[in-house]
C-alpha cells in the first residue's frame, strides 16, 4: 500500500534528521573527546616542565619523590605519576600510583624522548589506560628520561556520558521532530486538500464552480490555477455539447412527431396488406422509442442547464405507484408481469409529473428485466425523517461492479440481464437526476437470490388535508 505523501514527507525527514544527528552525535563525541585528551596533554606538558625544572634545579636523586608529589598536585592524585628512567628505560625512581613501578616506555617512545621530542603515548595497565609524556631533562649529560602520566578514566568516563546523554535525547528530539515534520507537511498539503474536496463537490452539472487560488504566487497558486484553467475547458465543452444535444433533439422532435402521424394515418388505411401493417406497426415502434430518447436527452439538457422548471406540492408515494402500475399493466401483461403494489402512504412534497416520470422509469425499467411471468414489486415506506418508495424485481440481478453505474447515462450492465432489452440507458439517469433535484437519494441493490432492489427516499411532509 503507498504511503501518502504527508506520510512520506515525514518519514523522508525524520530519516534525513536522524542521519544528521548520527553524524552530528558522531562529530561532538570526538570533537569532545579530542578536547578532552588535549587538555590532559597540555596539563601533563605542565607538570612535565615544572617537575623536570624543580628537580635539575634542585638536584639529588633522592629528591625526585619529594619533587614529584608537589609537581603531581595538578593532576588527579589517585590516577597519576611520575617516572625517573635511565637511558635504557628502567625506572630509577617513582612516585603517585603503584603502577608506575611497572609501566615501561615503548622503544620508539624512549628513542624519541632521547631525541627531544614531546610524542604523548597510551599505556594500558591493570585494566586502566594511562595518557603519558615523555621528556628529557635540560642541559642532562646523563641522558634521564622524565615520564609523566595519567589515567584517562575522567575522559572516558565524560565521553560515555556524553554518549549516552546523546542516546537518549536524539530520539526524544527525533520524535518531536517527527511531530512538527507531520504537522508542518499537514499544513502545507492543506491547501492541496482543500482544492481536493472542492475538486470533488464539482459535478458535471455544476463545471461553473472553480477551486480556491491561495494568494501566494507559489506552487500551490500555480496547482489551483491549472485546474481551473482545466475546468474552464470542460465547462465549454460540456457546455457545447449540451447545447448541441438540446440543439439536436429539438430539430428531431419536429420530424418524429410528423413521421408518427403519418405512420398513424397510414396504419387506418384498410387497403394494407397484413405485411405492409406489420411493417408500419414496426416502425411506429421504432418512431416511439426514437420520440422517447429524444424527450430524455431534452430532460437531461434541462436538468444540466439547471432549467427544469419544478412545481412542488404534497404528494402521496403510494397513490402515485398505483396509478404508474395501472398505466403500465398493458406492458407487463404482454410480457406476463405480475406487478404488486404494497406498503403505507408515503407524503412527501414534490412535482407531480416529474416524480409521475421517476415512478414510470423505474417501474418499466423492473418490469423489462423482470422475465417472463416474473414479478414486480413496488413497497412504499415512511419515517419520521423520509419516505420512499422501493421497487424488486425477480430478475437476474445486477453485478456488484455495475450497482453504482445503473444511473450513469447510456449505461448497460451485464450482458446477462441486458439481453433481449430495449432502451436508451436515460431512463435511470433522468430519474437520478430528477430525484436529485428534489433534494432526494437513489440507490440500487443487488439480491442475494437473484433481482434488484431500486430504492427513491424524500424528505417526508405531513399529509395533506
Amino acid at each position: 500500500m503507498t504511503m501518502p505523501i504527508r506520510a512520506r514527507l515525514t518519514v523522508w525527514y525524520s530519516a534525513i534528521l536522524a542521519a544528521i544527528l548520527v553524524a552530528l552525535g558522531l562529530f561532538v563525541t570526538l570533537r569532545v573527546n579530542a578536547d578532552l585528551m588535549r587538555r590532559t596533554d597540555q596539563a601533563l606538558a605542565l607538570t612535565a616542565d615544572e617537575l623536570s625544572t624543580d628537580f635539575s634545579t634542585t638536584g639529588g636523586e633522592n629528591e625526585f619523590r619529594d619533587v614529584a608529589d608537589a609537581s603531581l598536585a595538578g593532576l588527579p592524585r589517585d590516577r597519576s605519576f611520575a617516572q625517573l628512567l635511565s637511558p635504557a628505560g628502567a625506572v630509577e625512581d617513582w612516585s603517585g600510583v603503584g603502577v608506575a613501578r611497572t609501566i615501561a616506555l615503548s622503544p620508539n617512545q624512549l628513542s624519541a624522548a632521547g631525541r627531544g621530542e614531546r610524542r604523548p603515548g597510551r599505556i594500558s595497565r591493570s585494566g586502566q589506560t594511562y595518557r603519558t609524556l615523555a621528556v628529557r631533562f635540560p642541559n642532562d649529560s646523563a641522558g634521564q628520561v622524565l615520564v609523566v602520566g595519567t589515567s584517562l578514566a575522567e575522559v572516558n568516563e565524560s565521553t560515555w556520558r556524553l554518549i549516552v546523554w546523546l542516546l537518549a535525547a536524539c530520539p526524544l528530539g527525533l520524535a518531536l521532530a517527527a511531530v512538527g515534520g507531520w504537522w508542518l507537511a499537514g499544513a502545507s498539503l492543506r491547501p492541496v486538500e482543500q482544492m481536493t474536496r472542492e475538486a470533488a463537490e464539482i459535478e458535471a452539472s455544476r463545471l461553473s464552480r472553480r477551486v480556491p487560488v491561495p494568494a501566494a504566487k507559489d506552487e500551490i497558486h500555480r496547482l489551483a490555477a491549472t485546474l481551473n484553467s482545466m475546468l474552464e475547458r470542460l465547462e465549454a465543452s460540456s457546455e457545447a455539447q449540451r447545447r448541441f444535444v438540446a440543439d439536436a433533439s429539438h430539430e428531431l422532435r419536429t420530424p418524429l412527431t410528423a413521421m408518427r402521424a403519418e405512420i398513424d394515418v397510414s396504419l387506418r388505411s384498410r387497403d394494407l396488406t397484413d405485411d405492409a401493417r406489420e411493417a408500419l406497426t414496426s416502425a411506429a415502434d421504432q418512431v416511439g422509442g426514437m420520440t422517447r430518447t429524444v424527450e430524455g436527452l431534452l430532460t437531461l439538457a434541462s436538468l444540466d442547464a439547471g432549467k427544469l422548471a419544478l412545481f412542488p406540492e404534497t404528494l402521496d408515494l403510494r397513490a402515485l405507484a398505483e396509478g404508474v402500475a395501472a398505466s403500465l399493466s398493458i406492458l407487463a401483461d404482454e410480457q406476463g408481469v405480475r406487478v404488486r403494489v404494497e406498503g403505507p402512504a408515503a407524503w412527501v412534497m414534490a412535482d407531480h409529473d416529474r416524480m409521475l416520470q421517476v415512478l414510470t422509469n423505474l417501474l418499466d425499467n423492473g418490469i423489462k428485466y423482470a422475465g417472463r411471468n416474473g414479478t414486480v414489486r413496488i413497497e412504499t415506506w415512511m419515517n419520521g425523517v423520509e419516505a420512499g418508495v422501493v421497487i424488486s424485481d425477480s430478475g437476474p440481478g445486477i453485478p456488484p461492479g455495475s450497482l453504482p453505474h445503473v444511473f450513469d447515462r447510456f449505461y448497460r450492465s451485464d450482458p446477462a440481464r441486458s439481453t433481449g432489452q430495449g432502451g436508451s440507458g436515460l431512463g435511470l439517469a433522468i430519474a437520478k437526476d430528477i430525484v436529485a433535484a428534489h433534494g432526494g437519494r437513489i440507490w440500487a441493490e443487488g439480491d442475494t437470490d437473484g433481482g434488484s432492489n431500486l430504492h427513491v427516499a424524500l424528505r417526508s411532509v405531513a399529509r395533506s388535508r
